[in-house]
């Protein structure tokens, strides 16, 4: 009963039935597909903060999105105009009971990993871990490690649609960024434990 289980099953299919075809064809469309897992990363970023920043219902199409969407972009837009955003982050109150302690009516959540991000951790959190975030979808390609940078890809759309985008608990390959930090491949640490 979860569109965001259906969507990423769907999502992950389809990259991965893609790789497994591109990677024997010409070298010019395997660049074009790990492009397009960079450019598709930071577009989701990028787009999300921006429909929820933006009143998406003013727009037609934005708002059919936004619907489709479960109102993601509309709920995070109201989140955003009541608390702003810092450059430290805040204290956010969405569920029932933190809500009445502070005496705020109207009902409110964020579904969305880059608001939420945005709104609890600040401009500089949030800044630091896309720009890393981005960076480890790079090095990944660069590595050759295609099936986790589509793996990464896949998490930056769960980041929509959940809240546990940047949260290790529920994207485990997050680990992954200890090889950015480390500057070890995974296939260093393989030969190290043969070794």
């Amino acid at each position: 009963n979860s569109k965001t289980a259906y969507i990423a099953t769907t999502v992950l299919l389809f990259m991965l039935v893609l790789y497994k075809f591109i990677r024997n064809q010409k070298p010019e469309y395997m660049v074009a597909y790990e492009k397009g897992i960079l450019i598709g990363t930071f577009c989701l970023n990028f787009f999300s903060v921006f429909f929820s920043y933006i009143d998406v219902n003013r727009n037609f199409i934005l708002a059919r999105i936004n619907s489709w969407m479960s109102s993601r972009f509309s709920v995070c837009h109201k989140v955003w105009l009541l608390y702003g955003v810092s450059f430290l982050g805040q204290r956010i109150y969405v569920t029932e009971s933190e809500r009445e302690l502070v005496g705020i009516k109207n009902r409110l959540w964020l579904d969305n990993s880059y608001v939420s991000l945005l709104l609890r951790y600040g401009i500089l959190m949030f800044l630091i871990f896309s720009i890393g975030y981005l960076c480890l979808v790079k090095s990944m390609l660069l590595k050759r490690e295609y099936v986790l940078a589509i793996i990464l890809f896949l998490y930056a759309i769960y980041g929509l649609m959940e809240t546990g985008w940047y949260m290790i608990t529920h994207n485990i390959f997050l680990i992954t960024f200890s090889t950015l930090l480390y500057k070890k491949s995974l296939r260093d640490v393989d030969r190290s434990k043969d070794a």
